[in-house]
Parts: C-alpha cells; sequence; structure tokens
C-alpha cells in the first residue's frame, strides 16, 4: 500500500474494550476492510486533471495536483519529478510562473506602500 494522510471513512464500527481504567476501542474488521479497499495502491494509474498551486517547502519546489476521479481533498504536494508528462510539467511551469509574478507584485507594492510613509527615505540617509 502507498501511504496515504488521509482516508475517508464513513460508517466505521468500533468495539469497545476494557483494559483496566480506561476505555478503548478497536475498528471491526469489516470496517477495518472498507478502509483498506478506498486506500491508493501503487498499482492504482493516477491522471493528472489540473495543476493547482505551486510552493517551496523546505527549499524543495512542490506542486499541489488535482487527481482526476478525486475530490479536493485528495489533492497531494508532488515534485516536478512526479509529474511526468509533458503538458503536466508546462501546466506546473505557468502556474509556478504566475506564482512568483504575483509575489513580485506584492513586494513592490510592499515598497510603494513603506516609500508612501516614508520608511525607505529614513533608510536611505543612515
Amino acid at each position: 500500500l502507498v501511504p496515504a494522510r488521509r482516508v475517508r471513512v464513513v460508517g466505521v464500527q468500533l468495539l469497545a474494550l476494557r483494559s483496566n481504567h480506561f476505555k478503548r476501542f478497536a475498528i471491526e474488521a469489516v470496517s477495518l476492510q472498507a478502509i483498506r479497499a478506498e486506500m491508493p495502491t501503487s498499482d492504482d494509474t493516477w491522471t493528472v486533471e489540473a495543476v493547482v498551486q505551486y510552493r517551496t517547502y523546505y527549499r524543495q519546489e512542490r506542486w499541489l495536483v488535482k487527481w482526476v476521479g478525486y475530490g479536493e481533498d485528495r489533492n497531494t504536494w508532488e515534485p516536478l519529478e512526479h509529474l511526468t508528462t509533458e503538458w503536466v510539467k508546462k501546466k506546473a511551469e505557468r502556474v509556478k510562473q504566475k506564482f512568483l509574478e504575483e509575489r513580485l507584485l506584492r513586494s513592490v507594492l510592499q515598497l510603494l506602500f513603506a516609500a508612501t510613509r516614508g520608511r525607505v527615505a529614513q533608510r536611505s540617509r543612515i
């Protein structure tokens, strides 16, 4: 099985277990089978529907990928080497470029706002 961060589980049945002073619970076998059936395996095929967002995480570039047939809650952050087809790589680069342009625009606007308040002028005298 492929490690999954979240698995949607509906209608789980729990068994109450007694242990000393604490009440513990265990998942019933039927519910556990339902959970395992929903988890992705290494044999599953994954098709990219869209590249949604870009970020750097611990100095590694990641793209938020929306998968065909899965909800928004199943989007995953993937490195570029996991994006195999050319159109997906091009889309990822466009998303990255848009992110960088927006970040540059925010920086320029912050500088302009600071300049209008006299902060940049005071720093330049020092």
